[in-house]
């Protein structure tokens, strides 16, 4: 029975001491933090330019020549326009 502890404790410490397990231990979780802070990073400048887009749009054109578009779902700030030239 000593033996077996004897080659666990021996195959533990070879394989903790190996530098592919030292960097999967270490280095993938910190890559993943990083790629999460990133992603959290994206997102929250996403939704500021968001916040930030409907104050600029003051006026959308619709050129609807086939009057597929049901005219009650033109509200501002949609207005219909006639012809390229007035748009």
């Amino acid at each position: 029975m000593s033996q077996i502890w004897t080659v666990i404790k021996y195959e533990y410490f070879k394989a903790v001491k190996n530098k592919t397990f030292l960097i999967a231990t270490f280095l993938i979780p910190v890559l993943i933090a990083g790629i999460m802070g990133i992603s959290i990073f994206s997102s929250t400048q996403t939704e500021k330019k968001l916040k930030e887009l409907p104050n600029t749009i003051t006026q959308i054109d619709l050129l609807d020549e086939s009057g597929f578009v049901n005219k009650d779902l033109i509200v501002p700030p949609i207005t219909e326009v006639k012809s390229k030239e007035q748009g």
